[in-house]
């Protein structure tokens, strides 16, 4: 598989597993798909630094 597929296909499973995460209220794995130190949440209802650890 060519890297730029690979990449398509992994930033879609990270889209994806961010959705369900949050529908499913699975805080702890979904603070997983924020980078630890810089990430930022944008969504009509939260602004913010993203989640880093459970709730």
């Amino acid at each position: 598989m060519s890297t730029s597929l690979d990449d398509r296909l992994a930033l879609r499973e990270l889209v994806e597993n961010w959705a369900v995460w949050r529908d499913a209220a699975d805080w702890e794995r979904f603070a997983t798909v924020w980078h630890p130190t810089d990430g930022w949440m944008s969504a009509t209802w939260f602004q913010g630094p993203a989640p880093t650890s459970s709730r």
